[in-house]
């Protein structure tokens, strides 16, 4: 019983890593979206 308790909680830690690591992903793809934006927009 220990044993998986100590799984679940591990499993539980790499999930919100990943969740933390996609979010991250998502503001810098936002961000870059953004200037892109920005420079056609100076560009014209």
């Amino acid at each position: 019983m220990q044993a998986v308790r100590h799984l679940v909680i591990q499993m539980i830690f790499v999930l919100q890593e990943r969740i933390m690591l996609l979010s991250i992903l998502m503001k810098v793809m936002n961000t870059l979206i953004r200037l892109k934006k920005k420079l056609q927009w100076h560009m014209k």
